[in-house]
């Protein structure tokens, strides 16, 4: 192409005569082959840049929906193990308070069993000594 560039014919076109303070002009000369192959190459590097860009917009499409799917799956995945986790500290929670009601009412009555025990023997004592009192 350079050498193409090069080809370009100049012709002389002398305004006056060659003096002192005067200087020859060369008038350029178009080249139809030239400016015929520069033509059809600007329409190529044209299509070529349109189909790049089709081409570059297609595969970024892809990967962005390859991107896409592989996010939304991996999501998925993390709220069914979130809600797996959550509903499995409820169910211990809810369990651990019913072994904890268990174990008070268990306690509660354990103390009135003593409670009464204590109160019997107490009773039972009072008993034998109001009956050594009125023995004596």
């Amino acid at each position: 192409m350079m050498k193409q560039l090069l080809n370009l014919r100049r012709a002389p076109m002398i305004t006056s005569a060659p003096q002192f303070g005067y200087k020859t002009v060369y008038r350029w000369q178009r080249d139809p082959k030239f400016e015929e192959e520069k033509r059809v190459y600007a329409e190529k590097m044209s299509e070529m840049r349109k189909k790049h860009a089709k081409e570059f917009w297609e595969r970024q499409t892809q990967v962005e929906n390859a991107y896409l799917e592989r996010f939304q799956t991996e999501r998925a995945a993390k709220q069914r193990r979130d809600l797996d986790k959550w509903r499995t500290a409820i169910c211990n929670i809810a369990m651990h308070t019913k072994k904890q009601i268990k174990d008070l009412q268990s306690k509660e009555s354990a103390m009135l069993e003593k409670m009464r025990h204590l109160d019997l023997k107490k009773t039972k004592k009072a008993m034998d000594n109001k009956l050594m009192l009125d023995v004596m």
